[in-house]
This record gives C-alpha cells, structure tokens and sequence, in this order.
C-alpha cells in the first residue's frame, strides 16, 4: 500500500544540516510515510550519506537531478511521491515530532481542507529561539494578500490539488511558496491551527536574506493573480496590497540613502515608483504635507540619488587621473 505522507526534501550541498532533517522525519510519532530526498546536484558528502539512511530504512529514497534550484527540485518531489499528502522540509530545517501526526489527523477530520498549517520556530544556527512564524496567521485569501506568511515546513497539503495547480510556477527565484498557497487559497479553503510544528533555522546562506528580491517577486506573484482573478474586491484588494509593497520599498530606499548607499537606494527608489507612481500619497509621515511637495517628493529622491552617484563617479575618474 502507498504510504499516507510523503516528506520531500530539497537539498544542496548542506550535507549536516540535512542530517538533522531527515533524523527529524525519522523520529516523527506518525510512522505511515516515505521521505523523499531531491539531491539539486550536490558536490558534497550528501550522496554517500544519503545511501546511508536508504540502506536504514526502506521508507527512504532519492532523486538525483542537476542544479534547478528549489522549485524545481520540489516538483520533482511532487511528482515522485506516492503519499495522499504531501509535506515539505527544507534541508536545513527540521520537524518536531508530533508534526505530521497532528495535521495528518486535521485533514482526515476535515475533507474540504485542502492544506493546513501551524506555527514555525525561528532559530538560528545553534538552535537559540528568535521568533516565531508568522506574525500574523493567514485564515484566508484576503489575510495572505495583505500580510502574511507560511513556511512550507509547517504545512501538510493534499496532493491531489498540488496536481491541479501543478505545484510549484516555474521562473521565481523566490517566494514560490507564497505564489502556490494563494493560487490554491483563491479558490480553496485552508486551516491554521495555532500548534508549533516545526523549526526554521536562520543562517547567512538562507535565500530570504535578499530582501530586494523577496519583494520583487511577492510583487510579481500578485500581478500574475491580478491575471487570473475576475472578481472586482478581490483585485482591489490585490491593486491595494501591490501599493503597500511599494511603501516598503520606497522606506528601505530611503534608509539606504541615509546610509550614502546610493545605487541600492536608486533600485529601490525605481521600483517604488513603478510599482505606484504617487507612493508618497501613501506614506504616512508624509500626510500633512503640501500635495505638490507629495507628489515630487519620490521624484526628487530618485534624482538626488543619481547626482550622487554620477557625482562619486566623477570623484573616482579624478582620483584614477591624479595617479
């Protein structure tokens, strides 16, 4: 018989973290799983070692592909497994043992569920507590638009609906999460259940330390939703969502100008504008102002940002000269 659960676990050269994964899926309460591990191509230790856990337990298998990056390596996991659900680990993080049991258990009891999810443990590489995820629990599609976030780590998804939706959209560097649980939260409903699942270990090779690129594409997965979607409240609120993204990149440009970090600034600044041209009309310390000093305000930040640069450009041709 195909097991319950199938546990998919991206990996790439982080051979003792993934350890710690795997050894985590081992020790789970719930026993009726296969854990399906997709090497992306690493150089390491990470093949012998995987051989290793094969040879231990049946239940355990690989697949070996070149370096695609994680979406890509999740899919293949997709469609791999066997399991009525799925369940997703990061190589570098880890479940606690009660995890699969529990969601398991909330899905069987709950047939119109299609995923659900719980709370993550932030930690850092020594396993000291820093926070917990998410700040704000999504309990529809209108919290994920506004302001929420869920770990893949502490979710457990039919698989039926990831084949509907065929898993994760391709051409993400980032966020291809969020983009697979608000196509599936639009049309489907989800659960939260305020139980601690599993642990997100923060390090400096993760992914999510790039923060320009997380918002970039957060923004591009809600343009792709505004594709898809007819109904008029759930584009405003998506219209509306894109112009709170770009009050977040308007303020990071404007620390990162305050710093004299000039040519970030200006990517940041650009992208504020684009994606709503009168930003600043949604600023709040910027309410009070004269409308016309609103208006351009953005503008004149992007420009004083190019002097800048152009300026230190010229410094540098003088000095090179002078040598």
């Amino acid at each position: 018989m195909p097991p319950s659960v199938s546990v998919i676990i991206p990996t790439f050269n982080r051979v003792a973290f993934l350890k710690d994964a795997i050894a985590s899926v081992m020790a789970q309460s719930f026993t009726d799983w296969e854990l399906i591990v997709v090497d992306d191509g690493s150089t390491d230790a990470t093949p012998i070692v995987l051989q290793n856990y094969i040879e231990q337990d049946h239940r355990i298998r690989s697949i070996w592909t070149s370096n695609n990056g994680v979406a890509k390596a999740r899919s293949l996991g997709i469609e791999a497994a066997k399991g009525k659900y799925i369940s997703f680990l990061d190589d570098d993080d880890y479940y606690l043992p009660g995890k699969l049991e529990s969601q398991f258990k909330h899905l069987e009891d709950n047939p119109s569920l299609m995923f659900v999810y719980g709370y993550a443990e932030v930690v850092d590489v020594k396993n000291d507590y820093l926070k917990m995820a998410p700040r704000n629990p999504a309990h529809s599609f209108h919290d994920l638009i506004c302001d929420s976030v869920i770990l893949p780590t502490s979710v457990l998804v039919r698989k039926v609906v990831l084949d509907e939706f065929g898993g994760f959209r391709a051409g993400l560097k980032t966020c291809e999460d969020y983009d697979l649980w608000l196509r599936i939260a639009h049309k489907y409903p989800f659960a939260f259940y305020p139980e601690i699942v599993s642990r997100y270990r923060r390090h400096d090779s993760n992914i999510t330390h790039n923060i320009y690129q997380i918002y970039s594409d957060e923004n591009r997965v809600r343009q792709h939703l505004l594709l898809i979607t007819r109904n008029k409240t759930e584009r405003k609120m998506i219209r509306e969502s894109i112009k709170r993204s770009s009050t977040r990149f308007f303020g990071i440009a404007s620390q990162l100008a305050e710093s004299k970090n000039y040519k970030e600034a200006l990517r940041f600044y650009e992208s504020a504008l684009l994606l709503n041209p009168l930003v600043s009309f949604q600023i709040s310390w910027m309410s009070k102002r004269n409308v016309l000093l609103k208006l351009i305000y953005p503008y004149l930040s992007l420009f004083y940002c190019v002097l800048m640069l152009f300026l230190s450009q010229c410094r540098l041709k003088v000095a090179r000269s002078n040598v």
